[in-house]
């Protein structure tokens, strides 16, 4: 089953839809992918991106919800900014 919900969970205007499969997430951004790419890498979370608006998560299967937890407050500050 796919799962798809609103940005409404982040309350972040550069969030549009957010859909995945498991722990394979595709968010969509109105920001540069790339660039939301790098800066999250500078600060130690590493992803893909899925065409010309999408960050593609795709974790390890052991990851940890400490881990998980923070990956996403990262994703989200640089979102923010």
């Amino acid at each position: 089953m796919h799962r798809r919900c609103s940005r409404k969970s982040w309350k972040n205007k550069n969030v549009g839809e957010v859909r995945g499969k498991g722990l394979m997430i595709g968010i969509q951004v109105s920001k540069n992918p790339v660039e939301v790419e790098k800066l999250c890498l500078e600060k130690g979370v590493l992803f893909s991106t899925a065409g010309k608006n999408v960050l593609r998560l795709v974790p390890p299967l052991n990851i940890g919800y400490k881990e998980i937890n923070k990956g996403l407050a990262i994703i989200k500050e640089v979102l923010e900014k």
